[in-house]
């Protein structure tokens, strides 16, 4: 699969290659006043290409803890089917290959594992009032940054929690996403027929993380109707801007929770997930040079890691964040600034009853400099009642079009522990690292 995504990226960078060549049967302009035109073929499938190299390393232990190389390639098709009322058909493809370099116990530096996946892999319908998408996809909600509570339509790839883009950590689902437009009102309806568990780190602690046995195709459609998940989404624009939507989803849960066990090679965390019923709302407001938004959402019946690792605590969760965006239009400084609050209902055998509330506020500023080649930006979340910060400074360069090279630090003060009480950032509080990442896209 790396070799089929390595020779896609050769064939759009070929294609990029021949945009330079326009045979006139005149004498040659220099070539800075040679008018580039890109080939039928190559606007008709749009292809895009991003290469890229990602290392981490951890300050606790002096470790490298992430090495990955990777290589994107996506390709749309698109076909007008009616020019009349402008409706389209569009094939999607995004797949991406990684090459990762692990730590070798066995004598040499490390070995290579190589992976790779479809991001995308879907057809299109796109009218004037009418949207569907069928296929592998992915489906983002919510309008906050940092903590994306109301996205939660994908699983996430949680190897790396503090890689918080959710670009990365969404992780695509065979879906069928539809979408009604109807004026200033939306309406969208999402059913996927088979679940897809979420990626996590391992080891957590002193313990790995256990690996799902592989299920053949078979056993997932004996469990079609029992792991679907599905819901809507009902949106309005009023006349004033304020953009709001309503959501209902059932889903398994997002949330990680880990129930200790035994396994084949002793003991193992074992990844919990229950069917959840998830009911929210999500909505934003322009304003000048401020933007005002926020997520709200609840959660029925979401598991929870147990202090002595044992069965989970079904637990009901209500979120929300409200935030507000400051942009200077000249100047271009950003502002941003949130406000979190968690409630989350306790009720078992073997706790007390009651309700544990955590709140805390964020934000970000953000500056570009040289013309905009340069980044500098800073993420900052601090709980007013757990003991948990979280400061994520970072610099982004970008020497030309299409080259980035980014440096980025995580800095998390937390008390390690797995009670909600000591906050969100309790389970990383001693993930404490450096990262830098270089992405060419083309």
């Amino acid at each position: 699969m790396l070799l089929i995504a390595l020779l896609l990226v050769q064939a759009a960078g070929v294609a990029r290659a021949a945009e330079a060549y326009e045979p006139t049967g005149e004498v040659p302009a220099p070539r800075s006043q040679v008018k580039k035109e890109k080939p039928a073929w190559y606007t008709f499938i749009q292809p895009q290409a991003e290469l890229g190299y990602l290392t981490a390393f951890r300050l606790l232990d002096k470790t490298w803890t992430l090495r990955r190389a990777y290589a994107e390639v996506a390709l749309k098709l698109p076909v007008d089917l009616s020019k009349k009322t402008g409706s389209t058909l569009t094939f999607n493809l995004v797949m991406k290959a990684f090459l990762e370099f692990v730590d070798n116990s066995t004598g040499t530096a490390y070995r290579t594992e190589a992976t790779g996946e479809f991001r995308a892999a879907n057809l299109k319908f796109q009218s004037e009032k009418l949207a569907i998408t069928v296929g592998a996809q992915e489906i983002a909600w919510g309008e906050t940054f940092g903590f994306h509570i109301a996205d939660i339509v994908n699983p996430r790839d949680l190897t790396d929690p503090l890689f918080n883009d959710p670009e990365w950590q969404r992780e695509a689902v065979v879906a069928l996403n539809s979408q009604l437009l109807l004026e200033s009102w939306t309406f969208q309806f999402i059913f996927t027929p088979f679940t897809r568990d979420s990626d996590f780190a391992s080891p957590l602690g002193f313990f790995p993380v256990a690996e799902p046995p592989p299920e053949p195709t078979s056993a997932k459609f004996r469990r079609f109707g029992r792991d679907t998940e599905g819901g809507f989404r009902l949106g309005h624009l009023f006349v004033s801007g304020f953009d709001v939507n309503a959501f209902v989803y059932s889903h398994r849960s997002r949330n990680p929770a880990f129930q200790l066990g035994v396994g084949p090679s002793g003991p193992e965390l074992f990844p919990i997930d229950l069917r959840v019923l998830s009911v929210g709302m999500s909505g934003s407001y322009a304003a000048g040079d401020f933007v005002f938004r926020g997520d709200v959402i609840h959660h029925s019946g979401i598991p929870v890691t147990a202090e002595d690792l044992g069965s989970p605590i079904v637990q009901n969760q209500t979120q929300s964040i409200l935030g507000i965006d400051w942009t200077l239009a000249e100047s271009q400084w950003t502002f941003g600034g949130q406000y979190h609050a968690d409630f989350w209902s306790r009720g078992s055998s073997r706790t007390p009853r009651g309700l544990v509330s955590l709140h805390a506020i964020s934000g970000r500023v953000a500056k570009p400099l040289l013309d905009g080649k340069l980044l500098p930006e800073i993420f900052v979340y601090q709980g007013l009642t757990a003991r948990d910060r979280w400061i994520q400074p970072r610099l982004t360069w970008f020497p030309w079009q299409g080259l980035s090279f980014s440096l980025r630090a995580d800095f998390v003060e937390a008390r390690s522990s797995v009670r909600l009480e000591d906050g969100v950032l309790a389970p990383l509080a001693d993930e404490d690292r450096v990262l830098f990442w270089t992405s060419l896209k083309f």
